[in-house]
């Protein structure tokens, strides 16, 4: 037993997707007494797009004896009587060493820490530092996947286990790795391969994402061969 179940160190964290998860169960494993409050009701629709399994989370799956797949495994692996969903943090304040949360305007919780783990858009992180707000950087990014099962071999050999970063001569860069497939599925052939092509484009007034004229405006940012050896965009 270390200093932290010894001294029943409390921890609240708000936010129980994938970083809120990880931190749960990283902090149980060294004897916290953690809480996540979740304050989606029902399932996430929003947990990102394109992630890819790393060593790092596969390690921290494998040390609390969960299998190797990401959300589903990790909520697995956290206490349901500690998952509290339908359960947003709506105030914060400091007392002394401690801190307490108002969870959906009535309920009060006291613990040691507090740790911020409520999305891109976190509530909190606008509560602490109020400037701090998106900024557009002037980036456009095309993105689309293909199923292991789909890829010729020649590419499943190159882009298997490696995360791949290339630079384009004219502007901008690629990303191309594999991420689970349908259900989380990281078993050989049922993956898919993500690709993530980014180029710098200042103005672009983009209102419908599927549609033939989106993709019309957004090709010719992209250097040529890119546009050739991705017909099938998504």
């Amino acid at each position: 037993m270390n200093w932290h179940a010894e001294a029943h160190f409390a921890v609240t964290i708000a936010g129980g997707s994938i970083g809120g998860l990880c931190a749960g169960v990283a902090l149980r494993g060294i004897g916290a007494d953690v809480h996540i409050y979740e304050r989606v009701t029902g399932p996430m629709e929003t947990r990102g797009a394109g992630i890819v399994v790393q060593g790092d989370l596969v390690n921290l799956l494998r040390q609390h004896h969960a299998p190797d797949l990401p959300m589903t495994t990790l909520r697995a692996t956290f206490p349901d009587d500690r998952y509290h969903m339908g359960a947003a943090v709506s105030d914060v304040e400091q007392q002394g060493g401690q801190v307490i949360v108002t969870l959906n305007g009535e309920r009060k919780v006291t613990s040691d820490l507090l740790l911020a783990a409520d999305g891109a858009n976190s509530a909190l992180r606008h509560r602490f530092v109020p400037d701090a707000a998106p900024n557009y950087a002037g980036y456009v990014a095309w993105r689309g996947t293909l199923d292991e099962s789909d890829t010729p071999p020649h590419l499943l050999a190159f882009f298997d286990d490696a995360f791949t970063f290339s630079e384009a001569r004219s502007g901008g860069h690629i990303l191309a790795y594999f991420i689970p497939g349908e259900g989380a599925d990281v078993r050989p052939g049922r993956r898919q391969l993500n690709w993530c092509g980014m180029c710098v484009r200042m103005r672009l007034n983009l209102r419908a994402p599927s549609s033939t004229k989106t993709e019309s405006a957004i090709t010719p940012l992209f250097p040529r061969v890119w546009c050739h050896q991705m017909p099938s965009a998504n």
